[in-house]
């Protein structure tokens, strides 16, 4: 097998490990982010061939022009961006395929076209990854034979994180939040986020590639390396193990709140091009709702502080309806629980001017008190890509509108800004986060640190997406929330899978199965201190990636080949 055929071996093996750590159930999801600290080593291996660990390509470099060179590095470059995007495409391509189903399901596209477009996007988007690892790129473009010192691998690690985090994207995802099967190493999400176990995961899988490359022309330095790596992922283990005993004996002396949550298990016949019909499925109604409301109220043997119901579980009308909201505040009043509500809100005169399908609607969450109040409405800030919003059609109204027309089920959902917490007790707050306000850890950073929020709620609603793997991994980056910000997390899913989470990530409720009618409650930990996280964000990993950056540009010598020894006459 020559070495081109090794390459991409590497890459597409790289492709498939990251793909397997995506949470989900069962093949090819396996949920397997222990593997992520050396997912990237295949793929890395194979750059690092092309940097000049085999004996051969430094002589030819030295011995060609500047010319040849320059065309050297110009290919070489092309097959590292090459094999960085193949190994992106063969994640995507496993990790996303849930894509298909919402457009299958609800788009109304026929399969034979919506498989080659998730294909084609796929292709697109898998250009996030050697954007990121564009340092790591150019390195294996440029550098010598010689193995680099373990502060330069750090600086490019930096630098790829920091592209992480700069990086548009439709779905917001960390590399780092693919290690979420080890409650101890998401601990360190409370410190720098999961883009800081990022830095970590990249900064691993470099140094064993460098290592392993280098090992027989330079064995110290590389074992060097691999003994650094075992010790920072010690470090952070047996930290994030020490933090997690000190909290959860800190929580079970502490205050709590009382939360309860209903998973309907809704179908949208309005909705749905073909709807799929599974035995516990439900049509959506306000009565099926209330009365599933009471069934957990009732059952609960200690009260309920807080009831939240899911995304969109609620009839359509149900913000504007004075008669559901009655009824619904009605049943707040009798038990005495606070139910926290979804539902859309328009401008009838925006409707009548432009059409139900162009006309601008909010996704909203609101809360109904005892006392026959109701709460200012929070807006969802963050639409969903192409089912709610469509890309640059702020910029392009044209290409909305044509979306709108051509696939079904799509809407114009406008964006809020307030981050202010809803008081569902004297001295407890809930942030709401509707389905994709979850994804991305500003907005909840933001409830925590200005808007006072004890509890964060995400109400969700993954009907579109059915039996995927879909709905496990938002519940991991609802987990991330949690330990980011030190609160308690909620996913309340319309089908599943819903869940409560301690301010430690730590499941307190279990998880509910899909496509089934279920309902949870959890005495959640009540933690008012802010973590690092919640008071830095994400600066320190700028000024880190800042400082990678001024390292590669101003020591160039020191990221390809150590410095050459002086000559001593004999």
């Amino acid at each position: 097998m020559s070495k081109t055929h090794w390459r991409i071996l590497g890459a597409l093996l790289s492709g498939i490990l990251v793909a397997i750590c995506f949470p989900g159930e069962g093949f090819p999801h396996l949920s397997a982010g222990y593997v992520m600290p050396v997912a990237y080593v295949p793929l890395f291996l194979a750059l690092e061939t092309l940097s000049g660990a085999g004996p051969s390509t430094n002589r030819q470099t030295r011995g060609g022009g500047r010319h040849e060179r320059s065309q050297s590095r110009l290919s070489k470059f092309k097959t590292a961006f090459f094999l960085t995007w193949l190994s992106g495409f063969v994640t995507v391509l496993i990790a996303f395929f849930w894509c298909t189903y919402p457009a299958i399901l609800f788009g109304g596209i026929p399969p034979l076209a919506a498989y080659p477009a998730f294909a084609a996007y796929a292709a697109l988007s898998a250009t996030f990854f050697p954007v990121i690892f564009i340092p790591v790129i150019l390195h294996a473009a440029t550098a010598g034979r010689r193995s680099s010192q373990t502060l330069a691998v750090f600086a490019l690690a930096a630098c790829a994180t920091g592209l992480e985090i700069w990086t548009p994207r439709f779905f917001s995802w960390s590399l780092g939040s693919l290690m979420h099967n080890s409650l101890p190493i998401s601990q360190f999400a409370s410190i720098a986020g999961f883009h800081g176990i990022t830095l970590i995961i990249i900064f691993s899988n470099l140094a064993i590639a460098r290592s392993l490359a280098h090992y027989r022309m330079n064995p110290a330095p590389a074992m060097t390396r691999l003994g650094v790596v075992l010790a920072v992922w010690l470090v952070i283990w047996f930290w994030g193990a020490n933090r997690l005993k000190r909290l959860e004996a800190e929580f079970s002396k502490g205050p709590t709140t009382h939360i309860g949550l209903v998973q309907p298990n809704f179908t949208f016949d309005e909705l749905s091009s073909n709807p799929e019909r599974t035995p516990g499925a439900q049509t959506q109604s306000l009565e099926t709702l209330l009365e599933q409301t009471s069934q957990l109220i009732s059952k609960t043997p200690d009260k309920l502080d807080l009831l939240i119901w899911p995304e969109s579980v609620a009839p359509g009308s149900f913000a504007q309806s004075l008669d559901q909201l009655d009824r619904t505040k009605k049943l707040s009043q009798q038990t005495r629980v606070p139910i926290l509500a979804q539902a859309t809100e328009f401008d009838r005169e925006e409707i009548r001017q432009h059409g139900y399908r162009n006309a601008t609607v909010y996704s909203t969450s609101f809360l109904l008190r005892p006392d026959l109040s109701r709460s200012p409405s929070y807006k969802k800030w963050v639409p969903i890509p192409f089912g709610e919003m469509v890309p640059l059609e702020d910029v392009f109204p044209e290409l909305g509108e044509f979306v709108r027309r051509n696939i079904g089920n799509t809407s114009k959902v406008g964006r809020g800004s307030s981050t202010d917490a809803i008081p569902y007790s004297p001295n407890e707050f809930v942030a709401p986060l509707i389905c994709f306000d979850a994804i991305d850890s500003s907005l909840p950073r933001l409830q925590t640190k200005f808007g006072r929020a004890t509890l964060l709620a995400n109400q969700s609603n993954f009907v579109w997406m059915g039996h995927s793997s879909a709905g496990y991994q938002f519940k991991e980056l609802v987990r991330f929330r949690a330990i980011e910000n030190g609160r308690s997390a909620v996913l309340a899913a319309n089908t599943g899978p819903s869940v409560i989470f301690s301010p430690t990530g730590r499941e307190i409720s279990e998880t509910t199965p899909l496509l089934v009618t279920a309902q949870l409650s959890a005495h959640a930990p009540v933690w008012r201190e802010q973590t690092l996280f919640t008071y830095w964000g994400k600066l320190p990993l700028h000024l880190i990636a800042g400082l990678g950056l001024v390292t590669i540009i101003w020591q160039p010598s020191n990221i390809g080949r150590k410095r050459p020894r002086p000559h001593t006459p004999r």
